[in-house]
C-alpha cells in the first residue's frame, strides 16, 4: 500500500501515515514507488511533478545522487 501524502496550498507536504508535516528528501526515502502525492484543493495526482522536483532540489545539493537514482528515472522514460 502506497503512502499518501497531501500537498496544501501552502506548499506543505502532509504525510498521512505518520500524520506529520514531512520534506521531499524525506519523501524520497520512502522510494519512488512507495509514495502518491495528491494535491489537497483539486484531488490531483501529483507524485510526478513533486518527484521530479524533489530529485532536482537532491541534484543541486548533491550531484552524486543521480547516479543512484539514474537507474529509476531511465526505468519510468
Amino acid at each position: 500500500m502506497k503512502t499518501v501524502i497531501l500537498r496544501y496550498k501552502n506548499r506543505k507536504l502532509y504525510n498521512k501515515s505518520t500524520g506529520k508535516y514531512t520534506t521531499l528528501p524525506e519523501m524520497l526515502n520512502l522510494g519512488l514507488e512507495n509514495f502518491i502525492v495528491i494535491d489537497y484543493t483539486t484531488k490531483y495526482d501529483i507524485t510526478s511533478k513533486i518527484t521530479m522536483r524533489a530529485i532536482l532540489e537532491q541534484l543541486e545539493q548533491k550531484p552524486e545522487v543521480f547516479e543512484g537514482l539514474k537507474a529509476t528515472i531511465l526505468e519510468r522514460l
